[in-house]
């Protein structure tokens, strides 16, 4: 019984463990951009890390963006620029 017992807790424990990073994607405005610091901060506050290697320069306060990213780490995954309501471009940092 104690095996069983052992065996059931650490499958629930790897199985609470894989739901700990969830992806969030939301339509989002630039509230700010910090070069240096390589993040930008949307309107509901977030502030996001940019994908290794994305010039941050290349984005303004006031774009409206579509953006996935890492709710627990604010990593973000992928983000496209939106003009007059569709999406112009995908950057995900690795072109």
């Amino acid at each position: 019984m104690r095996k069983f017992m052992i065996a059931t807790g650490a499958a629930a424990l790897m199985a609470a463990s894989s739901f700990g990073a969830m992806a969030f994607e939301t339509r989002a405005v630039i509230t700010s951009v910090d070069q240096s610091a390589g993040t930008v901060t949307i309107d509901n506050g977030a502030t996001l890390q940019l994908p290794t290697g994305f010039d941050a320069a290349e984005l303004n306060v006031g774009e409206q963006i579509m953006v996935d990213y890492d709710s627990d780490t604010n990593m973000i995954n992928t983000f496209d620029v939106v003009t007059d309501g569709n999406v112009m471009e995908e950057n995900r940092g690795d072109e």
